[in-house]
């Protein structure tokens, strides 16, 4: 008995798991913090259309290397599930 298959697939798109690092150490020229300027950049992540869902790391402070007498760094990890690759997503943070 000969039997017929077919695969249809319909509005299906992959979502990619794209980490981004966020660190600084000094203020911006309006005299925000770095955690401050570290949680407005996250923000900005969020915002962008093709992002599904944003999940962010503790911040965390770290000297900087080599050693000299600059502040800690703020440091943290943004997880995005995205629509379209990290390269993509760059141009569209960058507009």
């Amino acid at each position: 008995m000969l039997t017929k298959s077919y695969a249809i697939t319909i509005g299906f798109h992959q979502k990619l798991n794209i980490l981004i690092g966020i660190g600084t150490n000094l203020p911006d020229t309006v005299g925000r913090a770095p955690l401050e300027i570290a949680n407005a950049a996250a923000l900005s992540l969020k915002s962008l259309t093709s992002v599904k869902q944003l999940r962010l790391s503790r911040w965390y402070g770290s000297a900087p290397i080599p050693a000299s007498d600059q502040p800690a760094y703020i440091n943290g990890v943004a997880w995005l599930d995205a629509d379209i690759d990290a390269f993509r997503l760059l141009e569209e943070a960058c507009t």
